[in-house]
Order: C-alpha cells, then structure tokens, then sequence
C-alpha cells in the first residue's frame, strides 16, 4: 500500500511514528504537534528524540543547538506525565549530552553528572535499551579521557570527579551493539572506544560494518562518512 493511504487510515502518534522511520522529520512534527494538541499522550519523548534528531541532521549550530534546547524541553515534560517511562529519561540525557557540545569544558563537567543520572534511570526501567548502553559508554569514554585540570575543577567544585574507565565503555558499547547490531552509531561509537584502547583491528571491523550498514536516520550519512575516515586513519 503506498504511503499516502497508509498515513490516511493511521491515528496521529503512529502516522509521526511512521513519517519519522521514513526521515520526513517536518511531517513527523507536524503529525505530533497535531497529536499533541488533540491531548494524547506518549507525545513528548517523540518530540524530543525527533528535535534531537534534526539537531543531529542540521549543519547551522545555532539551529542545532535550538533543536536540543527544545528536545530537553520535550524530555522533562515526558518525565512530568510518566515518571516510569524510560523513555524521557533516555532522551533527557540525549538532549543534556547534545547541548553539552556547545559548553566549555568546565560547564560539560555539570551536564556529566546529570546525563549519567538519567541514564541511569532508563536503564533501571528498561534494561533492553540499547540507546541507554550506548550513551552509558560514550559518557565512560568522555570521563576515562577527561584531561587533569578539568578533573581538579570537577573534585573542586563538585566534590568528585565523573568516574568512568574505558574498559566501562566498551562493556556498554558492546551491550548496545548486541542488542542493535542494525545501528551505525553504536558500531562507531564501539569503534572510537577500540581506538581508545589500541585495538585498532577490532575497531576496524567495527567501522566496516558501520559503513556496510543500511541508514534509518538522516545523521547516518554523516557517521558514515565519519566511520570511512577513521577507518583510514586505522588502516
């Protein structure tokens, strides 16, 4: 059935969910702005993984950076209707983890503490969820290479450093991989970790099977491309 009559017999939420899949991210938001409006619920974590992934996909920064503000907007107020869904914690920390790009290190040092706390709490709510994993190992690689004067400002002014190790990293990349072994991004993520750890064969494989591997989003054009340089770069 072609796609029009499919989005003209399913409901709001699920003809979002299916504008999404096929990366028509202006229809997906306009689907859940309507679903929204209407009063359904499970609307706000859609929102806020929708805004972080046109974030992912805009090059202009202070638009990206406008789409992250919105996704934590997004993710606490799914977090206000349903504080047992994992799924605005999950985002919650995206969100936190994409505005932290555009900190300085000290500011970064702030959003670690809060993105690990949210993670946290998705995955003690769904321990299936492999985006959780994933940001758990992005943040244990981030801590493991913090350099020492961030560290001494972090004890400084929070009393404690974000603890993490790289061996952390890629025991979480790897659960993330095993339980979507399809996505782009947790192939790479498991790569940069291998590099981190001078396995550059294993990391290897990794980065070609990113490359290899079908897109689902429109930021996996550019992991790709990231994957092809680093695969260069390793040999």
């Amino acid at each position: 059935m072609h796609i029009i009559m499919i989005l003209i017999l399913v409901g709001q939420i699920q003809r979002g969910d299916l504008l999404f899949k096929n990366m028509n991210y202006e229809g997906a938001m306009q689907a859940y702005t309507q679903a929204l409006n209407s009063g359904k619920r499970g609307v706000y974590y859609r929102l806020s993984r929708l805004l972080c992934n046109m974030g992912d996909a805009e090059s202009d920064k202070n638009i990206k950076k406008s789409y992250y503000m919105k996704a934590l907007y997004y993710a606490n107020m799914a977090i206000s209707e349903d504080s047992l869904g994992y799924e605005g914690f999950l985002w919650k920390a995206a969100s936190l983890g994409d505005i932290a790009l555009f900190k300085g290190g000290k500011q970064k040092i702030k959003y670690a503490f809060e993105i690990k706390r949210n993670v946290l709490t998705a995955i003690s709510l769904n321990k299936n969820c492999a985006l959780c994993f994933f940001i758990l190992g992005e943040y244990n690689r981030e801590a493991a290479t913090l350099n020492p004067i961030l560290k001494s400002f972090a004890k400084a002014l929070f009393g404690k450093i974000p603890e993490g190790t790289l061996d952390s990293s890629y025991i979480y990349d790897s659960i993330a991989v095993n339980l979507d072994s399809a996505s782009i991004q947790f192939h790479l993520g498991l790569a940069r970790t291998l590099i981190k750890l001078k396995d550059t064969k294993d990391a290897a494989v990794h980065l070609r099977k990113a490359i290899s591997l079908p897109v689902f989003y429109k930021k996996d054009y550019n992991l790709k491309e990231e994957a092809k340089k680093l695969l260069k770069k390793t040999g």
